[in-house]
């Protein structure tokens, strides 16, 4: 064959495949948007506020998905995974007192003995996808919080189990990494949504992932003094403890601290603007000692333009002693006169406390 007929078989094969490609990308429609939009606008808090949004988000079609998808990919992405999929049909169609049950935060557990055609058929397709052999010989299921970020499924078989992570925690870095999957399954990319509710704002490095941030973008600023500045509580970042990225930002005092430094970011805004702050805290033996303020917290403060306070302080306190990671959600509304906000973050007790994949966005 000619070099020029050949290179016009090869066109002529790949133009259409190129076609079809185009045509799978979702094109979604005002309603698919609305449908979107109303689980978008969900509570999502804690592990099951999150249980109840991918239960609803579930109903939706490919184009809402897609459109959702700009708001919060690791929902959408946790819905294209079939394991997941399957777990949140099987907790959708559990009885109506387990259901309650788990809302309240309990850990459910459900044995072989009780379980009804439905609940076999949905478990029987779950160890099928996990490759659990003899899946008739299933023995019970186990769903509850892990940590304050997640919740877990688990089957357990007579050959095999089963375990699933699921109603994943929104952090800034896990969200690009899901826009990358969920590219390649849509055929198109899910932007950002970039106006109106759910937009970000610019909160910089707010995993924590640069050196240069901590006195950059991430200002150093006074918060308590105990009669000097040493010693001075330590404040940086972290590689062996994170949840976002490869790195978290650490705080670490002891009884004999006497200057505690907070970290600020100040951010322009319109006035009246609502908001929502998002952020991930974990501590180990967190504790007031001596005359220490029991200051521990993730907090928006308001400020006019000639950078005066407004209004009062939006906080999430925080628990001492020792906690895994959790989300804290932090939902404001900016005072007519506040021009600027500022994402502070800030512990002055004894102990060691990490922070990671903080956000801010234009809430409901």
């Amino acid at each position: 064959m000619r070099p020029l007929l050949l290179l016009a078989c090869l066109v002529g094969l790949l133009i259409p495949s190129l076609a079809g490609a185009v045509a799978t990308a979702p094109v979604p429609t005002a309603q698919h948007r609305a449908l979107a939009e109303s689980v978008a606008r969900m509570n999502d808090a804690s592990p099951t506020d999150r249980v109840v949004k991918l239960m609803k988000a579930a109903e939706l079609e490919r184009e809402s998905l897609f459109v959702l998808a700009g708001y919060d990919p690791i929902l959408v992405e946790q819905l294209v995974d079939e394991r997941t999929r399957g777990v949140v049909a099987y907790i959708t169609d559990l009885p109506a007192t387990e259901l309650a049950d788990l809302r309240a935060g309990n850990t459910v557990v459900r044995r072989a003995e009780g379980w009804g055609k439905l609940e076999w058929q949905h478990l029987i397709e779950l160890a099928t996808l996990a490759e659990i052999p003899k899946a008739k010989k299933l023995e019970s299921v186990r769903i509850g919080v892990i940590t304050g970020s997640n919740m877990r499924f688990e089957l357990f078989g007579a050959k095999g189990n089963l375990a699933v992570i699921f109603a994943i925690a929104p952090t800034p870095v896990r969200e690009e990494r899901a826009r990358d999957m969920l590219t390649k399954h849509f055929g198109a990319r899910p932007e950002q949504i970039s106006r109106g509710p759910g937009t970000r704002l610019p909160l910089e490095d707010s995993s924590f992932e640069n050196e240069a941030s901590i006195g950059g973008v991430w200002q150093l600023q006074p918060c308590v003094t105990r009669g000097g500045t040493i010693p001075e509580a330590q404040i940086a970042l972290d590689t062996t403890e994170r949840l976002d990225g490869r790195a978290s930002i650490r705080f670490h005092s002891d009884v004999d601290t006497r200057y505690w430094p907070q970290l600020e970011q100040k951010i322009s805004i319109a006035p009246g603007t609502s908001l929502v702050l998002r952020g991930h805290v974990k501590g180990h033996y967190l504790r007031r000692e001596r005359d220490q303020e029991r200051i521990f917290r993730l907090a928006l403060v308001f400020e006019d333009i000639a950078g005066n306070p407004v209004g009062e302080p939006i906080e999430a306190p925080l628990q001492t002693g020792d906690m895994d990671w959790r989300q804290f959600v932090i939902k404001a509304h900016a005072p007519a006169e506040a021009d600027y906000v500022k994402v502070v973050v800030a512990s002055t007790i004894s102990g060691t406390a990490w922070f990671d994949g903080l956000s801010l966005e234009i809430g409901y």
